[in-house]
């Protein structure tokens, strides 16, 4: 599978949702079954700070098995806490057995709040 790339503008204080839907050859959904995914946002791709996650694991990613559906959300308050300025870089990987495939891949803009709570 090509990874495809996609920018991605975070509004701060906002709920942040993107999906994506995997088609097969026949242009009918892709299976995911068994399928999890990670998904790692850091200011550079060198750095080893990760500026958030989201995953399968801790629900910040959800699969719909039989739609080909990967939704990846971030809450209110997740996206209140991001403070980053430069454009950040995430990547979005899928997990079936022993195989990783890249699925996702491109550059963060943090667009700050002005409005407060």
């Amino acid at each position: 599978m090509q990874p495809i790339q996609d920018n991605w503008t975070i509004y701060q204080g906002s709920t942040f949702k993107q999906i994506y839907q995997l088609i097969d050859e026949l242009g009918l959904p892709f299976n995911l079954s068994g399928y999890t995914a990670k998904l790692q946002c850091r200011q550079t791709i060198q750095s080893i700070i990760v500026l958030f996650e989201c995953s399968t694991e801790n629900g910040g990613i959800e699969i719909f098995e039989s739609l080909g559906l990967i939704h990846v959300d971030l809450t209110d308050t997740q996206t209140q806490a991001l403070t980053f300025t430069a454009p950040a870089v995430f990547d979005l990987e899928l997990y079936h057995d022993a195989i990783t495939e890249r699925m996702v891949f491109g550059n963060v803009t943090l667009s700050f709040e002005v409005t407060r709570p």
